[in-house]
């Protein structure tokens, strides 16, 4: 919410979101979306979400960036 360490946070959220897809597509063999369970996309729309800040970061309200502006 206050966007300190953002990339950083997204990097380890998406390590742990790859290892989730991998053992609800490959161990247990659940679908992309089943009728009784909600498969693995949800964790893929979330990582989706964590590509997104590892690329373009918190945005210009986050600690992060007044942290940078301070520094210069």
């Amino acid at each position: 919410m206050l966007g300190f360490l953002t990339r950083l946070a997204a990097v380890g959220l998406s390590i742990i979101l790859l290892g989730a897809i991998y053992v609800t597509q490959f161990v247990f063999g659940i679908g992309f979306v089943t009728p009784t369970a909600p498969g693995w996309n949800m964790p893929l729309a979330v990582l989706g979400g964590c590509i997104i800040l590892i690329a373009f970061g918190a945005g210009d309200w986050s600690i992060d960036n007044r942290k940078k502006l301070n520094d210069k």
